[in-house]
């Protein structure tokens, strides 16, 4: 989860909790578990590129722009 929330410095921390929640509940049940920490990360990672898909290099900048706009303030 730091890894994740290093890397998008601007989701707030309940967003990547509740997207790593999901990821884990998606891989629930597989036979494998030794690697489901990456592949939580791995399936987050690719959710949070998703949605700075127009802007990949200033990601974090545009998260906070979002932010602003929708709550008056950005989230540092």
């Amino acid at each position: 989860m730091d890894r994740l929330t290093e890397r998008f410095p601007a989701v707030p921390r309940s967003r990547v909790e509740g997207d790593v929640r999901e990821e884990h509940e998606a891989l629930s049940g597989r036979p494998i578990r030794d690697f489901i920490p990456a592949l939580v990360e791995h399936g987050v990672t690719e959710r949070m590129r998703k949605q700075c898909a127009p802007f990949p290099c200033d990601c974090a900048r545009e998260l906070q722009w979002r932010q602003m706009l929708l709550t008056g303030h950005p989230e540092f």
